[in-house]
C-alpha cells in the first residue's frame, strides 16, 4: 500500500469520527423520540442489542445469532491460520515480512479487528452486529430529524400546500432605503458634511422598541442626528404566527442585509462613477429579495390543540405515510408577514447642518430618483400563476355527421365530459383529494341509483300487475323492466367498481407505498444483522484492498443508514411532485385531445374519461415511487448497486384485492337486477306479480341453473357474486 492510500484512508476515518461532533455543532440530535415505533418494532424482533438497542423482545433471536457467530468465528480462525502459514512462507521466500504482495501493516490489523468483531457480547450478538445496529439507530435518528421538519408544516397549519405570504409594498421602502444610504455616504465623503458633523461617521444600525424592530441610518447615539437619513421599521409582531424574539431577530437581520447590499451602490452614486440604472435596479431587486426571503423563513407558531403534529413526532418517521392528508391541509388562513416600511429622513429640517451639506445630500438623493423611476427596482409586489392555464392548439375536429340534433347532444355530452375531467383533479388543491372525493361521489351516486331502479321496478310492476286481467299494460311494463334493468345495472356496476378504485384504493397509495417501503427497510436491517459476521470475516481475508473483501459492505450499510431519511424526503417531494405532474398533464391534455382526435361520439366520451383517469392514476403511482426509488438507487452515484424493492408488485396485489371487493359489490347489484328481470319476464307471460316472484329463475334462479342473481344450492353463491350461470 502506498503512503498516499494510507493517508487517504486515515483522513477518511478521522472525518467519520468527527461527524457526530460536527452534527452536534449544527444542532443536530442523534436521539429519537422515546415512543419511536421503528425502534420499538426492531426491539420486538431482536431484543436488546448491546447498548445500541434497548429491545423488549425475548432472547431467542440473540441465541440463534450467538451460535451462528461462533460458527463464523471458527471459520475466521481457520482463515487467520491460513494467513499466518502463507505469510511465513512468503517471508522466507521473498525476504520481506509477509512477502511483497501483502501489506505487513493492514493484513495483521484487519485480521485482529475482524476476529475481535466476531466475539460475542453479553447480549448474544457479536461486536460488529452491535456496531451495525448502532448505525441503523443513527439512521433512524436522522430520519426523525428530517421528518420533524415536515411535521413542523403540520403543526403550524400550513402543510406542504400552504405557505406564508409577505404583504405590502416592496418597492417603495427599498428605494427609500437606497436614498438613506446615499445620504449616509454623502455625510461620510462630502467635505462640507465632514466639517458640519466634525468627521463623525454615519452608518446604519438596528434597535428594538416593544414589538417592533427598527433600522436607522444616521449617527448612532447622537441625540440630534441618530435618525438623520431615515431608515426602515418592521410591522408590529403578530403573536399568532411567530415568536416575538424570532420576529425581531429576522426583521433586524433582513433589514441589515438589505442596507449592506445597497451600501456599495450608494457609494458609487455619491462618487459619481457613472453607475447605470440597470445596476441600481439589480441591487434594489437583490435587497428586496433578501428581506422577502428572510420573512418567508419566519418560524411559525404551533397551532393550539395540534394533536396530529405531536403524534407524528412521537411515533417517528415510520408512519409518515399515514399523515399524507395532514400534510396537504392548509390552515384556516395563510399566515402573512408585512414588508418593512420606510422611516422618513430629517436632514432637510435640521437647523444644525450646514446649507452646503444639505444641498450635497439633496443633489445625490436626486440621482437616486433619476436612476430609479417609479415602478422600477425593488422586486415585484406580488406574483401569481394561474393553475387553470391550458395549452391552446388548433382543433382538427371535423364535426359530427349525425345531423343537428346529434351534434347538439354530442356537444352537450362533450362539455359535460370536460367538466367531469376538470372536477376529477381540480375540485381541491390536491389531486389525490380531488380524485378521492370524485370516486366517493361515484360510489354513493351509483348506490342511490341502484336503490332507485329497484324501487321503481317494484312499484311499476305492482301498479301494472295489480290486476292480472290487465295483461297488455303488464306486458309493456315487464318489457321495460326486462330490457332496461340489466343494462342500467351493468353500467352502474362498472361505474361503482371504478369509483371504488378511485375513492378507496387511490387515497391509500401514499400510505401503502411508504408502508411497503418501510417493511423493505426492516427486512434490510435483518439482512444487515445476519451479514455483519460475514463482513467481519471479509476483513480477516488477506485481500489486496484496504478493507479486504468487506469493501462492498460499506455501500450496503450506507444504504441502510440513509434509507429512513431518503424515504421521508422522497415522500414529501412526491406530495409536491403530484401537484406539478397533474398540472403539467392538465395543461396539454384537453387541447391535445381536441386537436388530435375527430368527433369521438357520445360513448367515446366515456373512453376519454377512462383514458384520463388511468393516466392520472399512473402519474400518482409514478410520483410516489420516489419513496422507494430514491433510497434504492441513490448509492449508484458513488458506485454502489441499486436495491430492488418489491413495492410495485405489492401494490398490484393490493389493487387486485380492491378490485375483487368491487366485483362483490357489483355482483350484489347484478343479483338484484336478475330478480327484477325475472319478475319482468314472468309478467310478460301474463302471470301476476306474486307468480313472477316465486317462479324459477327470478329471485332464486340458482335453484335451477345458477342465474345471475341466484343464491340457491346449485350455483347460487356464484350467481350472487355475478359469476353464476344463466337463468331461464
Amino acid at each position: 500500500m502506498t503512503k498516499r492510500n494510507i493517508a487517504s484512508t486515515l483522513g477518511l476515518l478521522i472525518m467519520l469520527f468527527a461527524l457526530p461532533s460536527i452534527a452536534w455543532a449544527l444542532d443536530f440530535s442523534w436521539s429519537s423520540p422515546d415512543e419511536d415505533k421503528s425502534l420499538f418494532y426492531l426491539g420486538q424482533i431482536f431484543g436488546p442489542v448491546g447498548n445500541a438497542l434497548a429491545g423488549t423482545g425475548n432472547a431467542l433471536i440473540a441465541s440463534l445469532f450467538r451460535i451462528f457467530n461462533i460458527a463464523v468465528l471458527s471459520l475466521g480462525s481457520i482463515v487467520v491460520s491460513y494467513t499466518i502459514v502463507l505469510s511465513t512462507i512468503n517471508t522466507a521466500q521473498e525476504g520481506e515480512v509477509m512477502g511483497r504482495k501483502w501489506s505487513s501493516v493492514w493484513i495483521p490489523l484487519r485480521a485482529a479487528a475482524g476476529m475481535a468483531f466476531l466475539l460475542p457480547t453479553a447480549s448474544g450478538y457479536s461486536l460488529i452486529q452491535v456496531m451495525m445496529m448502532q448505525i441503523v439507530v443513527y439512521g433512524i435518528a436522522a430520519g426523525n430529524q428530517v421528518w420533524s421538519v415536515a411535521v413542523g408544516a403540520i403543526s403550524t397549519g400550513t402543510g406542504v400546500m400552504g405557505s406564508a405570504q409577505v404583504t405590502g409594498d416592496r418597492k417603495g421602502p427599498i428605494r427609500q432605503l437606497l436614498s438613506s444610504m446615499v445620504c449616509s455616504e454623502t455625510i461620510n465623503n462630502n467635505d462640507d458634511c465632514k466639517t458640519s458633523f466634525s468627521n463623525v461617521p454615519s452608518n446604519y444600525y438596528t434597535k428594538v422598541s416593544g414589538d417592533t424592530a427598527y433600522l436607522y441610518v444616521g449617527i448612532q447615539d447622537d441625540p440630534d442626528f441618530a435618525t438623520l437619513c431615515g431608515g426602515m421599521q418592521s410591522s408590529a409582531n403578530d403573536s399568532q404566527y411567530a415568536e416575538l424574539d424570532n420576529w425581531l431577530d429576522i426583521n433586524k437581520g433582513a433589514m441589515r442585509s438589505a442596507a449592506g447590499t445597497l451600501q456599495y451602490v450608494a457609494t458609487q452614486i455619491v462618487a459619481n462613477t457613472g453607475i447605470t440604472a440597470d445596476a441600481v435596479g439589480a441591487a434594489l431587486d437583490g435587497a428586496s429579495n433578501n428581506v422577502y426571503l428572510s420573512l418567508l423563513s419566519m418560524p411559525l407558531k404551533v397551532q393550539s390543540g395540534d394533536k396530529y403534529g405531536a403524534a407524528a413526532l412521537e411515533n417517528g418517521w415510520l408512519f409518515a405515510g399515514s399523515y399524507y392528508f395532514e400534510l396537504i391541509k392548509k390552515g384556516s388562513s395563510s399566515p402573512s408577514f408585512s414588508f418593512p416600511t420606510r422611516i422618513g429622513d430629517t436632514f432637510a429640517s435640521s437647523q444644525k447642518i450646514a446649507v452646503a451639506c444639505k444641498q450635497a445630500i439633496a443633489d445625490n438623493m436626486a440621482k437616486v430618483s433619476a436612476l430609479t423611476p417609479s415602478g422600477s427596482g425593488g422586486g415585484s409586489t406580488s406574483s401569481t400563476t394561474g393553475n387553470s392555464e391550458m395549452l391552446i392548439m388548433q382543433s382538427s375536429n371535423v364535426g359530427g355527421d349525425g345531423g343537428p340534433l346529434y351534434d347538439a347532444i354530442y356537444n352537450a355530452v362533450k362539455s359535460a365530459t370536460v367538466d367531469v375531467l376538470n372536477t376529477l383533479t381540480q375540485s381541491e388543491d390536491d389531486p389525490v383529494s380531488s380524485m378521492r372525493n370524485f370516486g366517493s361521489s361515484i360510489m354513493i351516486t351509483c348506490e342511490n341509483l341502484w336503490f332507485l331502479i329497484i324501487t321503481l321496478a317494484f312499484v311499476m310492476l305492482i301498479l301494472g300487475c295489480i290486476m292480472s286481467g290487465i295483461n297488455p299494460l303488464c306486458w309493456a311494463l315487464g318489457a321495460i323492466v326486462t330490457i332496461l334493468t340489466p343494462i342500467l345495472t351493468l353500467i352502474i356496476g362498472l361505474l361503482w367498481g371504478a369509483g371504488a378504485a378511485i375513492g378507496i384504493y387511490l387515497p391509500m397509495v401514499p400510505y401503502l407505498v411508504f408502508t411497503f417501503t418501510a417493511l423493505g427497510w426492516m427486512l434490510l436491517v435483518i439482512e444487515t444483522m445476519a451479514a455483519a459476521p460475514i463482513v467481519a470475516l471479509g476483513l480477516v481475508s488477506p485481500a489486496q484492498e484496504n478493507l479486504g473483501k468487506a469493501s462492498a459492505s460499506v455501500m450496503l450499510i450506507t444504504n441502510v443508514f440513509l434509507r429512513p431519511s431518503l424515504m421521508v424526503i422522497g415522500f414529501v417531494v412526491a406530495v409536491k411532485l403530484v401537484q406539478a405532474a397533474v398540472a403539467m398533464v392538465n395543461f396539454g391534455f384537453f387541447a391535445t385531445v381536441d386537436a388530435s382526435t375527430g368527433t369521438i361520439g357520445i360513448f367515446g366520451c366515456i373512453a376519454l374519461i377512462c383514458l384520463y383517469g388511468g393516466l392520472v392514476i399512473g402519474i400518482i403511482h409514478e410520483c410516489f415511487s420516489l419513496v422507494y426509488v430514491l433510497p434504492d438507487k441513490i448509492t449508484r452515484w458513488i458506485g454502489g448497486q441499486a436495491e430492488q424493492s418489491n413495492v410495485k408488485q405489492q401494490l398490484k396485489d393490493v389493487k387486485e384485492s380492491t378490485d375483487k371487493g368491487a366485483e362483490v359489490g357489483a355482483g350484489l347489484m347484478k343479483s338484484s337486477a336478475g330478480w327484477a328481470q325475472g319478475v319482468g319476464k314472468e309478467s310478460m307471460k301474463g302471470k301476476g306479480i306474486m307468480e313472477g316472484i316465486s317462479s324459477p329463475g327470478s329471485i332464486m334462479p340458482g335453484a335451477d341453473k345458477g342465474g345471475s342473481g341466484g343464491i340457491g344450492p346449485d350455483k347460487g353463491l356464484g350467481g350472487m357474486m355475478g359469476m353464476g350461470g344463466k337463468g331461464k
